[in-house]
Order: C-alpha cells, then structure tokens, then sequence
C-alpha cells in the first residue's frame, strides 16, 4: 500500500511518522486492518495498492458545524477513484423541523489539476476550479447538479448532517457519500433501522430517452411528489415513519424494515433516519462500473 499524505502522519503502535508529499508505504497480510487515528484529516491523499482493499473514512466524533453540538461518530466506505464521476445530482434529506429550510453542507474533492465546476442552480458559495487532492467545503439549502468538464476531471461529493442544537435536538452530525449520476442503478434492496423514530428517503431519477420513467417503492408503488431539479433530473422524498409510527400514504403505508424499489430507468436513492441527537445515512447502492480511466 502506498499513500502520499496531504497532512503530516501521526505515529502510531507499528506505523511510523510520514510527511506531506512524501510517498508512505506499508505493507498489509489478508485479513489484516491498518488504522489511521490522527487528529489533521488525509482528505484528499491519493492511496493506491497492489492488491483490492478497501478504504473508510470518518470521525471519532465530528461536529457539523465545529463547536455546534452535538458531536458524533461517522463513517463511511470510500468509492476507488475510478468509481468517482463527472456529474452528481444533490439533495438531502427531508428537513427535520416543520417548515424550516435547513442549510446543508456539502464536501467536493477532486482527482486532478485543472478541475471546473458548474452548478445548476448556480451557488455562489461554491468553488469553481479546484487542484488535485482539493477540498471544498459550502453549504446551500436547496438541491442541485454539479459538473466538472469532462471525465477526466473526476470528483468526489459529500453530504453532512448538521448537528441536531441547530434542528430542535433532532438528528446529529451524519457523512454520506453521493452517488454519481452514472452509478445509478434501476433496482434496490435495502433496509431502515426502525429504532430510529424519524425515517425518510431521498429519490432522484434522471430524464431517460422516453422521459422520466416511474419508479415503484414496495409500500406505495409508484412514487409521486416529484420536483424539477434543472431539465434533467427531478427529485422525491417518502417518508417511512414520523414519530416512531409508520407513515400512511395515498396509495399505502410505509413503515422501517426490508424495502424494495425499481424503475425502467436508473435512479438514486438515499436512506436518512434520526431521532433525539442521533441519526444515520447512507445511499442504498451503487454501480461499480469504471467511470474514469487516467
């Protein structure tokens, strides 16, 4: 395995000091877990190995805004770089106090130098241009499409949960890969943690050939309440349960536990659940299909 840090490497128990720039190189037996626990993040460190690995990253116990309580632990598997795209379609998750509009904060890395931006809407927070192994950090309440040039600028998107001091107590600091436009899949199963009172997925399908094609959830069949989210995508969100209690819909009820969806077309889809200064995140699948070929 080798790294080349963008932060200086702490020391630990078997893994010496690395520094910034510097190629760090450490070799891992099957089944073997190497841990990195510092307290400046390796965002943005370009990691390659001889063998398949997989990579995580999160947090002990992040604050979402710093210093806005409460803190909490987040994790996440990280896409290899070849699964990063050039288009992601962004929204979060249902707002968590009644007709509040929450600001959302969001995360862009990108692979290499040269990297342009367009956001649809446009946000004026946003980046432009960004270098390889660039972070940036913005926040906005409403969803959006951000594009890089081509496929030969790859980026990688985040989605955070602010802490629940800034939404009544409900809901805490959360880290969520978005899925890339062209990772879309037509079929999920997945599963939603009923000990968490709030459940809500997030659903966002993209113009096809033909239009927009339905997409089907197992407690409610076809899926209504759709927005327009530029000319190409449009975004829906369902709510599993409000409350601890399942959630009655016009064409069914929907309750946490094994849920099926599926389209004609391939679509995004997000689970989110929280309750009092908890919750959780992740997005129901996935393609693995290579994007970006350096």
């Amino acid at each position: 395995m080798t790294l080349t840090p963008s932060v200086d490497i702490e020391p630990a128990v078997g893994l010496p000091a690395g520094s910034p720039g510097v190629p760090y190189t450490f070799t891992m037996q099957r089944g073997e877990v190497v841990q990195f626990v510092q307290s400046a993040e390796l965002t943005g460190t370009p990691l390659s190995s001889t063998k398949p690995v997989a990579v995580l990253g999160g947090h002990q116990c992040m604050f979402v805004p710093f210093g806005r309580p409460y803190c909490d632990a987040a994790q996440q598997q990280l896409p290899a770089l070849s699964s990063w795209g050039a288009e992601y379609a962004v929204a979060s998750y249902r707002a968590r106090t009644a007709g509040a509009s929450e600001s959302v904060p969001y995360r862009i890395v990108a692979a290499v130098a040269g990297t342009t931006l367009t956001y649809s809407p446009a946000i004026p927070s946003a980046p432009s241009t960004l270098g390889a192994g660039e972070i940036a950090s913005f926040e906005t309440d409403a969803p959006f499409v951000v594009r890089s040039q081509d496929d030969k600028h790859p980026i990688f998107v985040a989605s955070y949960m602010t802490g629940g001091a800034l939404a009544g107590d409900l809901g805490d600091p959360d880290f969520v890969n978005v899925v890339p436009t062209a990772q879309y899949l037509s079929s999920y199963t997945f599963y939603a943690d009923p000990s968490f009172p709030e459940t809500s997925l997030t659903l966002i399908r993209k113009r096809g050939p033909a239009g927009f094609a339905n997409v089907e959830l197992d407690c409610v069949g076809n899926v209504g309440g759709w927005s327009a989210l530029g000319t190409d995508f449009e975004v829906a969100r369902v709510d599993l349960s409000r409350g601890a209690a399942p959630v009655a819909h016009p064409t069914g009820t929907c309750a946490p536990g094994r849920r099926v969806a599926r389209s004609d077309q391939p679509f995004a889809l997000t689970v989110w659940g929280w309750g009092h200064a908890a919750s959780y995140g992740y997005p129901a699948g996935a393609g693995t299909r290579r994007i970006y070929m350096p």
